[in-house]
């Protein structure tokens, strides 16, 4: 199977990134770190990492802003 995708692909040198992106990319890769590095086992048998992961994204998608339910 093929897909046609419309429009063409940015080609080119990417602009700068703004102040507010960069501080976006900085917390991003803390993130990211926090999860792949600091808690890095998540499964049924380490039931306390997942709580740890879950008080993780609690804390932070409600510092941004987010709603959890």
């Amino acid at each position: 199977m093929m897909l046609w995708m419309p429009e063409k692909s940015y080609q080119g040198k990417l602009p700068p990134l703004k102040r507010a992106e960069i501080t976006f990319q900085r917390l991003l890769q803390q993130d990211l770190k926090n999860l792949a590095v600091e808690i890095p086992i998540r499964n049924t048998s380490q039931y306390e990492t997942l709580n740890q992961i879950q008080d993780f994204l609690i804390t932070s998608l409600t510092q941004s802003d987010y709603e959890i339910q």
